[in-house]
C-alpha cells in the first residue's frame, strides 16, 4: 500500500501491478468485492495476451459474479501475423466468433480503429 499513489502515476513499476494468473488470488479477491455488493467485473485483457475464458467462467461460477469479457487486439507491433493480412470483414468475424457466436449471443462491441479504417458497432440483436 505504500506505493499506491506511486502505481497510479506508473502502473508498469511493478510487474505484479500488471497481471494475475492465480485464479484462486482472484476467487478470493472477488469474494470480497461481491460481499461489499459488488456485481459486474470487466476483463479487458485482449486475444493473445494472457486472456482466459475458462478461468473467467469459473471465477464468475464461483463468486456469483457477472464478468464481462472483452475481444480485441493489442497495440500493432504485438500482432500476430494472421491479424495483418486479415480484412476488417475477416477481423470482424473472427472477434465475434471470440465472444461465443453471433445472433443475440454476444454483447458488444465497440468500434476499434485499424489502419485508418474502422469496424462498425456491434450489438446483440
Amino acid at each position: 500500500m505504500e506505493n499506491l499513489g506511486e502505481l497510479s502515476l506508473n502502473p508498469l513499476m511493478s510487474r505484479d501491478n500488471c497481471q494475475l494468473f492465480d485464479v484462486d488470488v482472484a476467487i478470493d479477491e472477488l469474494t470480497k468485492y461481491r460481499a461489499l455488493g459488488g456485481e459486474t467485473v470487466v476483463d479487458p485483457t485482449n486475444i493473445g495476451i494472457g486472456r482466459d475464458p475458462k478461468a473467467l467462467a469459473r471465477i464468475a461460477r464461483l463468486t456469483g459474479l457477472n464478468i464481462i469479457m472483452g475481444t480485441g487486439l493489442y497495440l500493432e507491433p504485438s500482432h500476430p501475423e494472421w491479424v495483418k493480412i486479415s480484412s476488417v470483414e475477416q477481423l470482424t468475424e473472427r472477434l465475434i466468433y471470440d465472444l461465443g457466436g453471433a445472433g443475440g449471443e454476444t454483447g458488444g462491441a465497440r468500434r476499434a480503429h485499424r489502419r485508418n479504417r474502422y469496424l462498425q458497432p456491434l450489438y446483440a440483436g
